[in-house]
């Protein structure tokens, strides 16, 4: 939604600097484009105005000011959006990112250690806009989500305080655990996002904790229904399973 009104917003704005530079230029704003630094004539580019001298209105060289300053404001208001009724049914999304992700992992049994050697996520994004920032916005998602699974863990005595109030008693994922990870985008331009794009911001950590748990079923045989699953619960896992076995 805010994408959407940026855009609406942006072409008003483009419009205002138009209608400065027809005056500037003595033309009608219908014979003129917009290059992102030049408002300049349809019919002959090298008749332009730069958007800086646009943007605060057009100094002449005798201080008289031609137009107001640049500035816009707009909204969007997004289709098939509802809150939900008392049944609690209603769309609370206008779209939705779909994707798949894999974890690829070793277990230790003598130790219970999890290493997450490789990871893999592809995302439906609507429309790539930014390579580098998606691929890093992934990238964040899926260590942060790594820390989820296997580390990261308030926890409590009896009394509601916090046991391990300090980073040094609280593991986050580093470089070290950071598996090597393969990003794959898809494109399926989205009517609704602005550009065609969707979102993609928690959906990186959505998925990959269940993925590492599955694959940890894989690999021992073991379901886990809670996370973090740290060695300690893999070893007792481990050690019950045989206990069981051996019964």
């Amino acid at each position: 939604q805010g994408g959407r009104a940026i855009v609406r917003a942006a072409e008003k704005l483009i419009q205002g600097l138009k209608k400065t530079a027809a005056q500037v230029l003595r033309t009608d704003e219908d014979y003129l484009e917009y290059d992102g630094e030049y408002v300049y004539l349809r019919s002959d580019p090298s008749i332009r105005v730069p958007v800086t001298q646009l943007a605060r209105g057009y100094i002449t060289d005798n201080g008289i000011t031609i137009g107001d300053l640049a500035q816009s404001v707009a909204d969007a208001r997004l289709p098939r959006y509802s809150n939900p009724d008392q049944n609690g049914q209603g769309s609370l999304g206008v779209t939705y990112t779909f994707g798949a992700q894999a974890a690829e992992i070793r277990i230790e049994k003598k130790t219970g250690k999890i290493y997450v050697d490789h990871f893999a996520s592809v995302f439906d994004v609507g429309q790539v806009i930014n390579p580098l920032q998606i691929r890093g916005s992934v990238l964040g998602g899926v260590t942060m989500a790594i820390g989820a699974a296997l580390y990261e863990e308030v926890k409590f005595d009896e009394q509601g305080r916090i046991l391990n109030p300090h980073y040094f008693q609280y593991h986050i994922p580093t470089y070290k655990e950071a598996p090597q990870q393969t990003i794959e985008f898809i494109e399926t331009p989205d009517p609704i996002g602005a550009f065609g794009a969707r979102g993609i911001g928690e959906h990186s950590v959505i998925g990959a904790p269940p993925a590492i748990l599955n694959a940890i079923y894989d690999a021992i045989g073991v379901d886990f229904y809670e996370i973090p699953v740290t060695p300690e619960k893999i070893k007792q896992a481990l050690e019950a399973r045989q206990e069981k076995e051996y019964a």
